[in-house]
């Protein structure tokens, strides 16, 4: 068993960078070619758009630790401890995707953020390494 296990999604990612170059080098080329000014403010444009979604970094994703679960979901944390789960259900659609619920002891329902590109197999073997009862179902 692991210490943590988590799957985080942000904007600060290799593409994204990749993109704000590329912007910023199409910026210089229609400046040292002299082509119309116009073309220079849309590539401009899309660089902001590009650099503010850096500088906002929106995120979403869950950390499971030791003795609780963290729901990341923008920049709030919603923290889940182990001894208010009764038990986790995890259903894989046809797409290949997974969704995560958590069944809270009160009788409510707490979704997993940002696991639809994780391995069903390997979040139910982590959730039920942490002693997190698991229910499945392969395809929804």
């Amino acid at each position: 068993m692991s210490d943590s296990f988590e799957h985080i999604v942000q904007a600060r990612n290799p593409g994204t960078y990749f993109l704000l170059g590329i912007s910023l080098a199409a910026i210089h080329l229609i400046w040292f070619l002299g082509l119309p000014t116009i073309m220079e403010f849309a590539v401009g444009g899309f660089a902001l758009a590009v650099l503010h979604r850096l500088a906002t970094n929106p995120k979403h994703g869950f950390r499971i630790l030791p003795e609780r679960i963290e729901c990341i979901v923008q920049k709030s944390r919603h923290i889940v401890p182990f001894d208010d789960i009764e038990g986790a259900s995890v259903i894989v659609l046809h797409d290949g995707s997974t969704r995560c619920w958590l069944n809270l002891r009160g009788g409510g329902i707490q979704s997993l953020p940002g696991v639809t590109s994780v391995d069903a197999k390997r979040l139910i073997r982590e959730l039920r390494d942490r002693g997190i009862w698991v229910s499945q179902s392969p395809v929804a």
